[in-house]
């Protein structure tokens, strides 16, 4: 029951940002910036 409950409220939450046109532009840019990082990025980490 927890897990549908999680679930719902994930698709809730991407409803809302796909409905507001300024929240799913950050979105989008966001995720750009994410597409363009590589593990050189974190140098500094050890894996």
């Amino acid at each position: 029951m927890e897990e549908r409950m999680f679930w719902d409220e994930v698709r809730e939450a991407f409803a809302r940002i796909a409905a507001d046109p300024a929240e799913s532009g950050r979105q989008k840019a966001e995720l750009e910036l994410w597409d363009k990082g590589t593990a050189r990025d974190f140098e500094s980490e050890s894996w």
